[in-house]
Formats: structure tokens, C-alpha cells, sequence
């Protein structure tokens, strides 16, 4: 099946920065209704090089939740942040915007606190609010459809994966069904989050944001949500990183009884686009599959 353009948008939001969303249909033809699947994407930019030869079978009723069978597939890519700020390198905006902001009353360190407190909470950083409360509205205007967890889902890699595990944790009645790939729950130091703007690479993370995060998906992921919910990551390079962290929320997830989820690993993988583009598939599939047997 392959993605076609339908449209091409730049929305400027009084929550962050500007953003460019492309739109992608499986069936250009086939009109917007209640047959008609969307998929968020954060971090839209590296999904769309591999969206367009995306393999998802939907033809037949085989993608189905309760007694829909979907006919259409919307994929909406989402860019990351640019930047509109002077000296605020567009890697600082991105990680600040996508940051779970909820999860910072949970950072044991003060010093760490403050600082999240201060600059990550600031009032243009607000990525949740803007896909809520300015995206959707318009997305529903735009094709007359209303989205909602029985036709809606999100995806999202690295920092973009904590920005569609927050959305779903914050709206649990809008998502039905979450993608997080290659989570970046190490979150960077203080010092390194500083240097992002000069091009220099995360080295390590710190420990405090991983375990706030972690708390922050414990008090958060209730059995009343009932989420579908994909986690994957690779072995090498900052992927390397998430294993402990990962194997937290793994056993958060286990304790969630009405959750439906997965996490897995793809050996000799890294936090390479090559790498998500055939994981993209991956997440589609156990969506598939879920859905199926809900």
C-alpha cells in the first residue's frame, strides 16, 4: 500500500513553535469518514522518507476495532521544533517541548527541578496543549471527521516517544492506541541540554529526569485507561542507554492489567532513522493485531 500527500500545512501555535504537517492517505480517493484511521507522528521528519512505502493491510475489514472496519489510513506527520528564539538551537526547543511536563515535580534534584521548573515549563514549550487544543480542532475541520480513542492513535521516537506516551497518559479517551519508539527516558545533563544548541552529541543521561520519568508513568498509567501501548528499542549506540529504564516501565506495564502491550528489542539496531523506518512497521502491525483481538 502506498502513502500519498494530501496535504501540506504550517500551523504557528501560541504553545510552540511553528510546525510543518504533512498529511498521507493509504487511498487518496477514498473520502475522509467514520472508516477512516489517523496516526499522529511526532518527530514527523523521520518517518517520511520510509511513509509513503508503508505495508499495512487494512483492505477486507482486516483492521478493525469494534465493529469498524477501517477503510482509510491517515498518517499525520507532525515536524519537531524549529528554532525562533536567538542563541535557542532548534535540539534545545525540541527536547523542551516534548518534554512530560507533569513528570518534573518528580526530579529529586533541586537544582535539576528548578531549572525544568523554570525554562522546560515555560509557556512557549507547551507541546501537549498545542496538539489538543490547536492540531486536533483544526485537523477535524480540515476533514470533517472527530477524533477520538476509537480512531485515533500517536506515535513517536526518542523525545518524541515521551511526547506520545504523555499525550496518552494525559487523554486517555482521545488515544486509542500509542507508539513509543527508541524512549528517551535518560533524559540529558543540565550541562549537555546547554551545548545542544552547538551540534554536540548526548553522551549519558541523567539519572534523576530517568527516574522521575519513570514515577511519572507509575502514578500516571491507570487500569481505567485500558491503552494500547508499543515500546521497542535497539542495542546499540544512545539506544544502548534505555535497558534499565526500560525494564522499569516494562514492570509498571505488568502490574496495569487492562494494558495491552509490547517491548521490543531489535539487536544491532541504533538511534539511527534507517532503524525506525522498518520498526514503523512493526508498531502498525502489533496495532493491527490489538485491535483485532480487543
Amino acid at each position: 500500500m502506498n502513502f500519498q500527500i494530501i496535504r501540506k500545512e504550517t500551523l504557528f501555535s501560541e504553545n510552540v513553535s511553528q510546525k510543518d504537517v504533512i498529511v498521507y492517505a493509504s487511498k487518496k480517493k477514498e473520502p475522509v469518514s467514520d472508516k477512516t484511521l489517523v496516526i499522529l507522528l511526532h518527530d514527523g521528519e523521520n518517518f517520511l522518507s520510509s511513509a509513503p512505502f508503508l505495508s499495512l493491510d487494512i483492505n477486507h475489514g482486516q483492521l478493525e476495532q469494534g465493529k469498524i472496519a477501517f477503510s482509510n489510513i491517515l498518517i499525520v506527520a507532525v515536524s519537531s521544533a524549529k528554532a525562533l528564539r536567538k542563541n535557542f538551537g532548534s535540539s534545545s526547543r525540541r527536547y523542551s517541548e516534548y518534554f512530560p511536563k507533569k513528570s518534573i515535580k518528580f526530579i529529586k534534584n533541586p537544582i535539576t527541578k528548578f531549572v525544568y521548573s523554570r525554562f522546560i515549563d515555560a509557556k512557549d514549550f507547551q507541546y501537549s496543549r498545542f496538539i489538543v487544543e490547536e492540531l486536533k480542532p483544526w485537523f477535524e475541520a480540515q476533514f470533517h471527521i472527530t477524533l477520538s480513542r476509537r480512531n485515533f492513535g500517536t506515535i513517536g521516537i526518542s523525545m518524541g516517544a515521551l511526547a506520545a506516551l504523555d499525550l496518552s497518559l494525559q487523554n486517555p479517551s482521545l488515544f486509542g492506541f500509542t507508539g513509543c519508539m527508541s524512549t528517551h527516558w535518560t533524559g540529558i545533563l543540565l550541562r549537555q541540554y546547554l551545548t545542544l544548541p552547538s551540534g554536540k552529541k548526548i553522551s549519558r543521561g541523567d539519572p534523576y529526569i530517568a527516574h522521575a520519568l519513570i514515577n511519572y508513568v507509575k502514578s500516571s498509567l491507570k487500569n481505567e485507561h485500558m491503552p494500547i501501548i508499543y515500546f521497542d528499542r535497539g542495542t546499540e549506540g544512545l539506544d544502548s542507554l534505555y535497558e534499565p529504564y526500560q525494564a522499569k516501565i516494562d514492570k509498571i506495564c505488568k502490574k496495569t492489567n487492562s494494558l495491552t502491550y509490547t517491548s521490543a528489542v531489535f539487536q544491532g539496531d541504533s538511534h539511527h532513522q534507517h532503524d525506525w523506518s522498518h520498526r514503523f512497521e512493526a508498531a502498525l502491525e502489533f496495532f493491527k493485531v490489538s485491535y483485532l483481538t480487543r
